[in-house]
């Protein structure tokens, strides 16, 4: 579905609730507010919806987390959404088989603390799979195009994709990160607020260890 964030506030890890989660990561709840939903065609050409949102009728507003995990990413920008998705129907229009068909994947990297570029691998597209059976699978997922799109890669390694996930050769669609020259704007106007009168006081008053018990272990 398309949504906009109407608001974002943040968890901090605590122990109590990483203890049960498995994770220790920043939390960015967002809230979300749908805005359009697929347009649903029953003799559409591609085993998902057409990059297009109809605008939703019903006002619909829910909460989503957003941390640090190793699982399929779920939430994208919608330009980035609509650039993968119909830069990949445009390439397999032009084609008879969507075999063969080089692609760019953008994969998770050992990044440390740094806010790099992600770097592309690049794949065939052997086939679309077959949907799993929807009363065997996650329901909201059925006919979304959720890992219908099966790549090949060097060193016999293959698995599958989303159609959002598939970067072209003529596209060099990355997540945003920050420049070195980004940085140090950014940076310097941390610096800058730190030390602003009525700013600065804060950042200099001790934290209340009573009522923030985890600070510590932060």
């Amino acid at each position: 579905v398309q949504c906009c964030v109407r608001g974002v506030r943040f968890r901090f890890p605590y122990e109590d609730y990483y203890r049960s989660s498995g994770h220790k990561s920043l939390v960015a709840i967002l809230t979300l507010e749908v805005t359009g939903i697929p347009e649903i065609s029953h003799d559409r050409e591609f085993p998902w919806p057409k990059p297009n949102f109809i605008e939703s009728t019903n006002a619909f507003v829910f909460e989503l987390s957003l941390f640090q995990n190793d699982q399929v990413e779920f939430i994208f920008p919608e330009g980035l959404y609509m650039e993968r998705v119909k830069g990949f129907e445009d390439a397999l229009r032009r084609r008879n088989s969507p075999s063969g068909l080089e692609v760019s994947i953008y994969f998770d990297q050992e990044r440390g603390r740094e806010d790099l570029a992600m770097e592309a691998s690049q794949g065939v597209i052997q086939r679309f799979t077959q949907e799993v059976d929807p009363a065997s699978s996650i329901p909201h997922l059925h006919g979304s195009g959720f890992g219908v799109v099966h790549v090949n890669f060097e060193n016999n390694y293959s698995d599958e994709f989303c159609p959002w996930d598939i970067c072209m050769a003529d596209q060099s669609i990355s997540r945003p990160h920050l420049s070195d020259q980004d940085k140090e704007v950014v940076n310097g106007q941390i610096s800058a607020l730190a030390t602003a009168t009525g700013i600065a006081e804060h950042f200099n008053t001790d934290v209340d260890q009573v009522r923030y018990c985890d600070y510590h272990r932060m």
